[in-house]
């Protein structure tokens, strides 16, 4: 008999915790053993997520996939030609992220590697930690 798979969503609480534990440690398993380190799932680290399992007649229950997704504040463009400046605009941005589901979460922030060195101070005093992207367009030409 042919296997089923299903997409399954993960939901992660912050205060509750995931909606399947079970489900969680299997894709944590699955994780580890595909990558060879420990990837832990949790609301700091994603927001949404999901697990395809398949399913065998007779057979335990296989992951075969794991997608997160978050939806992230994205900073293309901050420069600034004095230290006030950059806090006056950090400023600006904090207060209107304020008003957003995303405050207290991460944001990314653009930095030209040419330039990277220059904002090193800046960038330690938002405890900023590199985080290589591609960006991609979402939209029909989307399926792979």
């Amino acid at each position: 008999m042919r296997a089923k798979r299903y997409i399954l969503p993960l939901r992660i609480d912050r205060d509750d915790g995931p909606s399947n534990p079970r489900l969680l440690k299997m894709a944590e398993a699955y994780l580890k053993e595909a990558t060879g380190s420990i990837i832990r799932l949790d609301y700091e680290t994603t927001k949404r997520l999901w697990v395809e399992i398949e399913a065998k007649e007779g057979s335990d229950l296989r992951v075969t996939g794991v997608v997160g997704l978050n939806y992230v504040p994205d900073v293309p463009v901050f420069h600034t030609s004095t230290p006030a400046t950059s806090k006056a605009l950090a400023r600006r941005i904090l207060s209107y992220l304020a008003d957003t589901p995303g405050f207290g979460e991460t944001a990314f922030v653009y930095v030209n590697p040419e330039s990277e060195k220059q904002w090193e101070i800046f960038l330690q005093g938002l405890a900023a930690k590199k985080a290589y992207r591609w960006k991609f367009p979402i939209g029909p030409r989307l399926e792979v």
